[in-house]
C-alpha cells in the first residue's frame, strides 16, 4: 500500500536524497504506511484521492517517525557499542 505513497513521493520531487536511499527506502516506506493507517487511509485509492496538503502532512509525520526511528536505533547501537567495550577483559600472564 504506502510503496504507492513512497513512489508518488518521490516522482513529485519531494523526497530527501536520504530518504531515497536503498538503505533507508524499507524503513522510510514503513513509516509512510504507519502514518497512513494512523489516520484511517487504508489503500492505494484514498490516497491518490487525497488534496495535495494533505500528502505533504503525511509526509512531514512520516519524516518525524522515520528520525525518531533513526535516533532509536543509533542510541541501541551506542548502547551495545559502549556494552561490548565494557565486556572486553585484559588476561596478563606472567
Amino acid at each position: 500500500m504506502s510503496r504507492l505513497a513512497y513512489d508518488t513521493f518521490r516522482a513529485s520531487y519531494m523526497l530527501t536524497a536520504e530518504e531515497q536511499l536503498p538503505e533507508n527506502r524499507e524503513e522510510f516506506t514503513a513509516s509512510i504506511e504507519d502514518v497512513m493507517q494512523a489516520h484511517g487511509i487504508e489503500c492505494d485509492a484514498k490516497f491518490t484521492e487525497l488534496p495535495e496538503e494533505q500528502k505533504r502532512q503525511l509526509l512531514e509525520e512520516a519524516r518525524n517517525l522515520f528520525a525518531r526511528s533513526k535516533k532509536r536505533k543509533k542510541r541501541q547501537q551506542e548502547n551495545k557499542e559502549s556494552e561490548d567495550k565494557e565486556e572486553v577483559i585484559v588476561v596478563v600472564s606472567d
